[in-house]
Parts: C-alpha cells; sequence; structure tokens
C-alpha cells in the first residue's frame, strides 16, 4: 500500500489510538527490518501523547524512516544546501520562474536586486523575496486601477 493510500483510508476510517505504550515518548532499539537497511542500527520512537481530536481533527499517521549514518548525512546535508541566504544566477531563475537570460536581462537593467561578485550575479534571497512582493502588489494595484479605469469605478 502507498502512502498516499494509507492517509486516504485513514481519512475514512479514524482509529483512536488505545494503546498505552503510545502514550508517551521512548525509544526502542530494534533490528532493521529490510535488506536495504541491514548493517545499520535502527530506532524505533513512539510518538508523544495522542493529539486531541478536537483541537486537530482527525487520524494520526505515523511515518518511520530507518537511515544509516551516510543516509542521514546525505538528507541532513540537502536541508543545509537548499538553505543559502545568497543565490546563484542559476537558482535565483529557479526560484522566480523565469529563464537565466530574462533574469540576467533584468539585471543589467537594475530592475532586479542583485550585485556582481567576481564578475558573477548574486541575489539576496531576502531582497528577492520582497521585490516579488512588491512586484506582486503593484500588478495587483495596476489591475485595479485598469478595472476602475481613470476617473473611478
Amino acid at each position: 500500500m502507498q502512502l498516499v493510500d494509507a492517509i486516504r483510508q485513514a481519512a475514512k476510517n479514524p482509529t483512536p489510538v488505545t494503546d498505552p505504550s503510545l502514550t508517551s515518548a521512548a525509544v526502542i532499539p530494534q533490528p532493521p527490518t529490510s535488506a536495504a537497511t541491514a548493517g545499520s542500527a535502527a530506532l524505533h520512537v513512539a510518538p508523544p501523547a495522542a493529539p486531541n481530536k478536537e483541537v486537530f481533527g482527525g487520524s494520526i499517521v505515523r511515518l518511520e524512516l530507518f537511515l544509516d549514518p551516510e543516509q542521514l548525512s546525505i538528507l541532513l546535508s540537502g536541508i543545509v544546501r537548499g538553505a543559502h541566504s545568497v543565490l546563484t544566477l542559476r537558482e535565483a531563475a529557479k526560484y522566480v520562474r523565469i529563464t537565466a537570460g530574462d533574469l540576467e536581462q533584468l539585471c543589467e537593467s537594475h530592475q532586479v536586486p542583485a550585485f556582481k561578485l567576481e564578475g558573477k550575479w548574486r541575489f539576496p534571497k531576502a531582497a528577492l523575496d520582497d521585490w516579488l512582493a512588491a512586484r506582486s502588489m503593484a500588478d495587483l494595484t495596476n489591475e485595479q486601477e485598469y478595472e476602475e479605469g481613470p476617473d473611478g469605478p
């Protein structure tokens, strides 16, 4: 069964958690369960107390990942790599979803917050976020003015 199917099934048939062992966090060492995790120690982490259904509503879905140290390192380094505060031209173009050539033209005409470092364009991510927000607000304002006409509605 795929994860999506399991979530759908849990949403259709919610079952209350009645197992007392799931009411407090516990770490229980367990042997690996498949050939993919053979040779690595796995830990089973029981979730904390069941959430209050009045607040959260819905069913509980539990996801367990068994990673060896190398897999964990790859996962964490991927997360850290995506957390840069300064983007390259290619990263920024992908982030704003335009071509790198179009973004470079915007940089040359000083329409985008960017700077050159050793001859290459760099983009502060926070400044790009602000630029995108300001641009979308300006487009929204222009659209409203166009619909209202020059003398108002």
